[in-house]
């Protein structure tokens, strides 16, 4: 007979190896006309699970299409300089960029290093041409899991009025 905690203590175990793996693993991804996904989200924890999220911690997630090779960062913020450095850092010139429309992300068309696409989230979820969805929000869930008790780190009203941007639109 199985003791009543082994298995959640044996799905923690997997999950901190997996997680493990992919921090300590990363490598640059992209390249030229390699197509990576960006987005950032905010994890936390509300209070009675209701309202808005009070506590939490800002994650910035990269996936490229096609080898599905990602990583994640967190972050202190999402501001243009914090996130242009992690992607200048992490994706390779060349590389074609998909965002949503967070302001943010406006800096990268300054950079001719990239080609730098849109997805407006409020207009369609899908790209309209292709009917493929944004392949970011999976990852971010499974990371969201992991994480909801993790750090706590005080929001701007712009951070509160903006969690998660287009991870938590599914």
């Amino acid at each position: 007979m199985i003791a009543h905690g082994t298995p959640i203590d044996w799905y923690n175990f997997c999950r901190g190896v997996a997680e493990d793996i992919v921090i300590n693993n990363s490598e640059k991804i992209g390249g030229i006309k390699v197509t990576v996904e960006i987005d950032e989200s905010k994890f936390g924890k509300r209070k009675y699970n209701r309202g808005k999220k009070v506590d939490g911690v800002w994650v910035f997630g990269e996936v490229e299409r096609g080898s599905g090779q990602c990583f994640l960062v967190l972050v202190p913020d999402r501001s243009a300089d914090t996130l242009l450095d992690i992607i200048k850092e992490w994706i390779l010139p060349g590389s074609i960029i998909i965002s949503d429309c967070w302001k943010a992300y406006d800096k990268i068309e300054e950079h001719n290093e990239y080609i730098h696409l849109k997805v407006n989230h409020s207009l369609n979820f899908k790209d309209p041409e292709t009917g493929k969805k944004n392949t970011n929000p999976s990852y971010f869930k499974n990371f969201e899991d992991d994480n909801r008790t993790n750090s706590s780190s005080s929001s701007s009203d712009e951070d509160e009025n903006r969690q998660g941007s287009s991870a938590n639109e599914e």
